[in-house]
């Protein structure tokens, strides 16, 4: 009768390390459970400030399309700028940002910005899928006012098409329309970076831009928010 042959010591507990299941480690805590994806899910929808890059950009979830204000001197100065957002003051930014209200639900914001010679008064307010965005101008350049841009576009890489319709922008996007307008007369300027269908118009006084409440895309549409083309 043959002996049996040994088997190494450490050989046999490796054996069994590998064929258990992997334990959590001690205080390891799950924090992406099925339940927060779910309350994600329903907190993460409509208008907000979803957008940490800039203060002045408003986003509609899920879909992810965003309003972005942008500002450029008229003249000669500030070039155009489209990220804001409070800073220390020794990082010499242009813009100097007075946050306000902020409801938690994104229905009511405002914040206060001065942005070279220029003071403003930035508010926004939602009913539903409506989007209102109010812009006050409390001090000016004395020379010549600001450029404000609205921009229009997809964030996140979220599928979706954006064109320019006269004084209109309009948006196509996860099964939605959006149509973004502004009470100023738009001044078509060209020199704006934007890499995106724009506004413009010359920032003094009192300027509204309006996003009604979305509707959803017909199935016919030429343009299919997923590149198919309305298939």
């Amino acid at each position: 009768m043959s002996r049996a042959a040994r088997v190494p010591l450490s050989s046999l507990l490796m054996a069994v390390a590998l064929a258990a299941p992997a334990a959590a480690s001690p205080g390891q805590r799950v924090l992406r459970t099925p339940q927060y994806r779910e309350l994600q899910k329903r907190v993460a929808r409509g208008w907000n400030t979803w957008n940490t890059a800039s203060v002045l950009s408003h986003a509609h979830l899920p879909e992810g399309f965003a309003i972005t204000l942008g500002l450029k001197n008229s003249g000669t100065g500030l070039p155009y700028q489209r990220d804001f957002f409070a800073a220390n003051p020794t990082l010499k930014r242009n813009e100097r940002i007075r946050l306000g209200p902020h409801a938690d639900d994104g229905s009511y914001t405002e914040l206060r910005m001065a942005w070279g010679a220029n003071v403003y008064v930035v508010e926004s307010a939602t009913e539903g899928d409506e989007l209102l965005l109010l812009v006050t101008v409390k001090e000016r350049d004395p020379l010549r006012p600001a450029h404000l841009y609205v921009e229009a576009g997809f964030l996140w890489n979220r599928p979706g098409v954006v064109t320019r319709k006269g004084d209109m922008l309009r948006a196509e996007g996860g099964g939605r329309v959006f149509e973004v307008r502004q009470t100023a007369r738009d001044i078509g300027d060209p020199f704006g970076t934007a890499n995106t269908p724009y506004l413009s118009a010359a920032l003094d006084g009192v300027l509204a831009i309006h996003t009604p409440a979305t509707s959803r895309a017909s199935r016919t549409s030429s343009t299919g928010a997923d590149g198919s083309g309305g298939r």
